[in-house]
């Protein structure tokens, strides 16, 4: 059997602020068009599976605008997924950064919701929701998460530090599971980078490994 090709393009838009230093001080219309740049781009790659992260919904980083329903017609593409971060998710205009971020069920269940409504619409295979996690506060009502028949809900353990918290906090974010596990790595931040057998023993065993 021959090898086979497959391009994968994971892509942090950093709430679409293109190469601007500092969060928040970037107007609407140059957020607008940056993510067109983005979506040219990954026009461009072609890739088979797109993942995108730091998408934000009407939060002071990103111009008080839902960039979920912007790019809307991006992710009616069959290839193009979705990744939430609670950490920089803030209320009431509060600047992200200052602490921990949370993101309630409710939001992460609108994300389902616009993705259900996408895949059956446009009739396409199911979508994929990464929530990233390393804390308890970042995902508070987790359990009120709804399941979907079209979109694959994912729970990613982020944050990076020594093989010993790793499992720790992988342990703790995952007794409240979603549909599908994962965990982040981070090549330069862990010295101690959990090898793939390490990562296999996980229980429960992740579906989604991401490396950064």
């Amino acid at each position: 059997m021959g090898s086979v090709r497959f391009r994968l393009v994971t892509f942090n838009i950093a709430h679409g602020r293109g190469l601007t230093p500092l969060q928040g001080l970037t107007p609407r219309r140059r957020l607008q068009m940056n993510l067109v740049k983005i979506a040219a781009l990954l026009h461009k790659l072609k890739p088979d599976v797109v993942a995108l992260q730091e998408i934000d919904q009407c939060s002071c980083w990103a111009g008080n605008f839902d960039e979920l329903e912007y790019l809307r017609r991006y992710l009616e593409e069959p290839d193009v997924h979705l990744a939430l971060d609670p950490e920089f998710d803030m209320p009431n205009g509060e600047p992200p950064g200052t602490r921990i971020g949370t993101t309630p069920a409710r939001d992460v269940n609108y994300a389902i919701d616009l993705l259900e409504r996408i895949v059956i619409e446009k009739k396409l295979p199911p979508k994929v929701l990464i929530a990233h996690q390393f804390t308890m506060n970042m995902l508070p009502d987790k359990r009120n998460v709804q399941d979907s028949p079209v979109v694959d809900v994912a729970l990613v353990m982020d944050g990076w530090g020594p093989r010993q918290l790793k499992h720790a906090i992988y342990r703790m974010v995952t007794r409240t599971p979603l549909e599908h596990s994962g965990i982040k790595l981070f090549y330069r931040k862990e010295p101690d980078l959990l090898s793939p057998s390490h990562v296999l023993e996980l229980k429960p065993t992740p579906s989604i490994v991401i490396y950064q």
